[in-house]
């Protein structure tokens, strides 16, 4: 922020104090070393500023007597009288000096010289306190303005809802650059998502440890206790159990979904000399939480976590358009589980449910990290594998089959079995549609269940279908 001593315009003061006592040749204007930055008369430049800066170096600022008037003659016929200028925290600011003439004969101070100082410095420390309020203001309204940013900005990026994934990188970078923070984080355990950005003008050490004990430590106290944080001591118990390797200034907020379940949280860091978070920063970033959780329930499944089927269709088209514009080719697995029905007849609904998750979890440890699973309808799944070609993808639908034969899913001390039918499809530079390959993979599926099979994959190349 703008040293406001140095805003003020101290030409009007100047023709005020030479109207008021005509035996004063130059007003000036100190900063808190004493170094002259403005003089009515430039002539007198060099010997005001070394005698302003020779003061201020000897200054005691916690001397009761450092706001008196400091006097000073000389044989020319002038004396020279400063005042030291303090903030509204009791700290030397800056000065004003004026110098007068005087006769030669007269050597003492002058009781109106000094009051003519007093009088324009009571002036300018109001100015300079109307100044720096106004600046106080302008600041936070610059804030605001930044934070009105963030939100249409984030809006804009939200219209679709169609592309979560995306949309969270975006908002992570806009809490980064609009707050103007060294690093922004959101992580969603359940949805295997970590986003993260940090501010290339700050240098952010072990990010991968400070990552995860985001996710480790602070992610279950925001579960248990659903509540933000703001944490601007180090020494703090909590902060110091929770984040005992992060040294950094913290906001925290839960990402609440679905009848307030903490599915994520949202994160902004700064160094230990930045200012301190204040309570708006926090409310900005629940507002920009609670987008997050608009976006995560628009394109995620709340009980498995994965990707609902409209993102994974958006992620379909990126492909299609990556695989004919550069060539590449993508496969796609549509996946079908037997035996949920079963076990919601014999067993209960939530058995059901827990099947469908750890199926999905499962799935999720035998593909690559390129690659994306959604689950599609109850208990189908869909996987895009990229950069895969067929026979690849035969093997990896092969690994999760053989997986989920043997998973051996127990509910109330009794065990089940399961099976999957897999659909394999390919996605190249030929394919016309996105709704052709998936086609094409639902088809592969339904043959394999008309042949009888219930436990089977199936390949079918997406060419023409």
């Amino acid at each position: 922020m703008k040293n406001p001593f140095k805003q003020i315009d101290f030409k009007k003061f100047n023709e005020l104090i030479m109207h008021l006592n005509h035996s004063i040749q130059v007003l000036s204007a100190c900063d808190v070393n004493g170094e002259v930055f403005w003089l009515s008369d430039l002539s007198y430049k060099d010997a005001v500023n070394t005698a302003t800066t020779r003061l201020h170096q000897s200054l005691d600022p916690n001397n009761k007597n450092a706001e008196d008037i400091y006097f000073q003659s000389s044989s020319q016929g002038e004396a020279l009288y400063h005042r030291v200028l303090f903030d509204l925290a009791d700290r030397p600011c800056g000065g004003l000096t004026i110098v007068v003439r005087v006769d030669t004969n007269e050597c003492n101070e002058n009781h109106n010289d000094k009051q003519s100082l007093e009088l324009i410095t009571s002036l300018v420390s109001k100015e300079r306190e109307l100044v720096s309020e106004l600046n106080s203001m302008a600041y936070e309204l610059e804030e605001r303005y930044e934070e009105l940013n963030l939100v249409y900005d984030t809006d804009d990026q939200s219209d679709g809802m169609i592309n979560g994934p995306e949309v969270l990188q975006h908002l992570v970078e806009n809490c980064t650059d609009y707050l103007d923070v060294a690093m922004s984080v959101l992580i969603m355990p359940k949805e295997d998502l970590t986003v993260f950005h940090h501010n290339t003008k700050h240098t952010i050490h072990y990010i991968h440890s400070m990552l995860l004990q985001l996710k480790n430590n602070l992610f279950p106290w925001v579960e248990d206790n659903r509540t933000s944080l703001v944490m601007n001591d180090l020494t703090d118990t909590l902060r110091a159990s929770l984040l005992p390797d992060v040294p950094y200034k913290i906001v925290c907020c839960p990402i609440l979904v679905n009848n307030d379940q903490v599915s994520g949280i949202l994160v902004t860091l700064n160094p230990n000399y930045s200012r301190d978070f204040s309570n708006s920063d926090r409310n900005l970033l629940e507002t920009m939480s609670r987008k997050a959780a608009k976006v995560t329930m628009a394109n995620y499944d709340s009980l498995t976590g994965l990707l609902k089927r409209n993102g994974f269709e958006y992620l379909l088209e990126k492909a299609l358009t990556s695989a004919q514009s550069e060539g590449k080719t993508y496969c796609i697995l549509h996946i079908d589980i037997d035996g949920v029905k079963v076990i919601n007849d014999t067993a209960d609904n939530k058995a059901g449910d827990q099947l469908i998750v750890d199926v999905g979890n499962l799935i999720r440890d035998k593909i690559r990290d390129t690659d994306s699973v959604a689950r599609l309808t109850g208990d189908k799944y869909g996987v895009l594998l990229d950069s895969c070609s067929l026979e690849m993808s035969c093997s990896i639908a092969d690994n999760i089959r053989l997986a989920i034969h043997d998973m051996n899913f127990s509910w109330n001390n009794q065990v089940y079995d399961t099976s999957a039918c897999i659909g394999v499809a390919e996605m190249n530079a030929d394919c016309e549609s996105i709704q052709s390959v998936f086609a094409a993979a639902e088809l592969a599926v339904n043959v394999a269940k008309e042949q009888g099979s219930t436990d089977c994959t199936t390949t079918i190349n997406s060419i023409g279908i």
